[in-house]
């Protein structure tokens, strides 16, 4: 016998208490304001399966409500088609009395089937990657409905915002098994870098053999803009696999918001934007660029390790994380100290000289925000000058960096190949004489070039 569910309110979140009635099997009710919520709690699958096969939300909130909100539990649901109508009938108040209640029922039996044989060739294939000991497979109906929820819940992703199959499938496994890692960056991959011709064979236990599909991995970020987009990356999987696997405490209220202020505080004052300034507030000194990402790959393992030890949501345990006095040292305040002690350092130029703050997608980012930091730390003339005070290798020597009105001046113009950034910031003058769009090398005015 079925039990009638009444609700309670706990700490914003809705759990249901059953009641047991002994002889009354009263149709399940949800009252109004417990749909959206029990819509929430419902796997990704499920809800895309439901929406597929047409099945009416009403009968699918009564499902949710009596905790069957996934493909695998809904396929157990019933012993077989018999059985499943006898329930609606009895539970749900569905019954082929009419015409219309036919075909509702008719689109339950149909996603019903579609659940069992899809719940019974994954069952199959899980345990397959549980002998191999590989990420399970994710069907490309699961990545397509788990994405439509991200873009319902916040907003539409391009395909290079999207995170590639073969990343989600490593990133919900390890949910799956609660093992999570702090992944190097070049592991986090889109769509759109996947390579689904990246193979390799293996034996299966039966004997035969079998081409499996290997990760595609990246490189670093080396600018503040493809930092941007890896961190927006493996936030995305992470909303991902929350809606995969809704009984993961860890995972609810995570959002995109969450991963804009970790990236804002990496690339803000008190990290990449960090600044040793000497008289005149002259730069002195910086953090590197590779130091920044090995911090960052630090903060995830130390918010990896509170999720495990601490059982805290990876919201709480990445800003905790950041936050740590201990992680900072240990793992940037000393090293930047070393640094600075080892050696002189310029202003970190790890990417062009001059950099524009735009990305290869015109400056857009999937996680909107100022890029704080970014561009910070540029030296002056005088005392410990930086390499970003001087022409760079291909300029010609003498090249001021302003024009007398404040305005930086292109060294790659000045350069005897020329500009070739599109839609360039900095001014295209002499580098010596100002004078308008006229290269130092080619310049008369002034003496440097020839004289026409």
């Amino acid at each position: 016998m079925l039990q009638r569910p009444s609700w309670r309110q706990n700490a914003s979140e809705l759990s249901i208490v059953y009641i047991a009635h002994h002889s009354d099997e009263m149709p399940i009710t949800v009252a109004p304001e417990h749909k959206a919520p029990l819509l929430e709690q419902a796997s990704a699958d499920i809800r895309a399966l439901f929406d597929r096969k047409s099945v009416d939300e009403d009968f699918a909130v009564k499902l949710y409500s009596i905790g069957i909100n996934t493909v695998e539990l809904f396929a157990t649901f019933a012993k077989d088609l018999d059985d499943l109508q006898e329930l609606l009938k009895a539970h749900f108040d569905i019954d082929a009395a009419d015409i219309l209640q036919r075909v509702k029922l008719s689109r339950i039996n149909v996603a019903w089937q579609t659940a069992k044989a899809r719940a019974a060739k994954q069952t199959e294939q899980d345990g397959d990657c549980d002998i191999r000991r590989v990420p399970k497979d994710i069907t490309h109906s699961s990545t397509k409905a788990m994405r439509a929820t991200f873009e319902k819940n916040f907003w539409e992703l391009q395909e290079p915002q999207v995170p590639a199959r073969s990343y989600l499938e490593r990133k919900l496994d390890e949910v799956e098994k609660d093992d999570l890692r702090a992944e190097p960056l070049e592991e986090v991959v889109s769509a759109e870098e996947d390579d689904p011709d990246a193979l390799r064979t293996e034996w299966r236990p039966d004997g035969q053999l079998r081409a499996v599909r290997i990760g595609t991995k990246v490189s670093l970020p080396k600018t503040p803009e493809e930092l941007r987009k890896r961190l927006a990356l493996l936030g995305t999987a992470l909303i991902f696999a929350s809606m995969q696997q809704k009984h993961k405490t860890y995972l609810r209220g995570l959002s995109p918001q969450v991963f804009v202020e970790y990236v804002e505080y990496l690339l803000g004052e008190h990290v990449w934007g960090l600044a040793a300034k000497g008289a005149g507030q002259v730069f002195l000194s910086g953090p590197s660029w590779p130091l920044l990402i090995s911090y960052e790959q630090a903060i995830r393992k130390k918010m990896t390790e509170l999720v495990k030890k601490k059982g805290l949501t990876i919201k709480e345990a990445l800003k905790s994380a950041w936050e740590d006095p201990i992680t900072k040292e240990r793992f940037f305040t000393t090293p930047l100290c070393l640094e600075a002690v080892g050696t002189k350092r310029p202003a970190p130029t790890e990417w062009a000289t001059q950099e524009t703050g735009k990305g290869k997608n015109g400056g857009k980012s999937q996680f909107k925000g100022s890029e704080k930091g970014a561009g910070k730390g540029k030296g002056a003339k005088g005392g410990g000058k930086s390499k970003k005070n001087k022409p760079t290798k291909n300029a010609t020597n003498g090249c001021n960096n302003k024009t007398p009105e404040g305005l930086n001046i292109c060294f790659q113009f000045n350069s005897a190949g020329g500009c070739t950034r599109k839609g360039c910031q900095f001014a295209h003058v002499c580098g010596k004489c100002f004078t308008t769009d006229t290269p130092m090398h080619n310049c008369g005015r002034c003496g440097t070039g020839k004289r026409g």
